[in-house]
């Protein structure tokens, strides 16, 4: 009989591990035991612990994919509403997971010296993220939502980074409120509807 590979069993305990603990906190002998299997078997699927991240990062972008999809796409709603509703759903995800953070963000901070294979995969997820959020930002300038300077590009990747660094100081805080500060200062100014902003009274 064929081997059984343990190599799904290394991927998904092993990111348990990391999402209590970070990337660089978790040793390949901590993964290996959470999964059961020797030391060796983890290098028997992966040639470093650099390649073991990048498919972590795989699976856990995996995760998030369908509910980008689906609250990004939803047509039914106005192009802000869409992405205030996606960052909503994404906190209520980070408050039931309160303390993990997230695991995009945390490997981002610690990759300075990590190795292309990481690297790339995390530039790659990353780009993949920001790809609906530029749609969205881009149709609400096309609707007269949104300014068009700066460009929809260059917003999505602001938000993108100051969410992902929202989710670092949660780790921090032990709390919630960077999100919620988040959420205030993008969908409250940064993105808000022009005719939103033109409502306010001068400060």
């Amino acid at each position: 009989m064929a081997r059984v590979s343990k190599k799904s069993e290394i991927v998904e305990q092993g990111l348990q591990v990391v999402l209590k603990q970070g990337f660089a906190q978790a040793g390949v002998q901590e993964i290996a035991d959470a999964a059961g299997v020797p030391k060796g078997s983890f290098y028997n699927h992966f040639a470093s612990k650099d390649a073991f991240g990048a498919e972590i990062v795989d699976v856990y972008f995996g995760r998030m994919r369908p509910i980008m999809a689906e609250l990004l796409g939803d047509k039914s709603r106005p192009p802000l509403a869409r992405l205030e509703v996606y960052f909503d759903a994404i906190v209520s995800y980070a408050r039931d997971r309160s303390g993990q953070g997230c695991m995009i963000g945390t490997l981002c901070a610690e990759a300075n010296g990590a190795a292309d294979v990481l690297r790339d995969k995390l530039n790659g997820v990353l780009d993949e993220w920001r790809a609906p959020v530029t749609a969205c930002i881009a149709e609400a300038q096309a609707r007269g939502d949104l300014a068009p300077s700066p460009d929809a590009d260059t917003l999505a990747r602001f938000v993108i980074d100051a969410w992902q660094g929202a989710m670092i100081r949660t780790k921090v805080s032990r709390d919630l409120e960077p999100l919620e500060t988040f959420k205030r200062v993008v969908f409250g100014g940064v993105l808000a509807p022009a005719k939103r902003r033109a409502a306010r009274p001068p400060t």
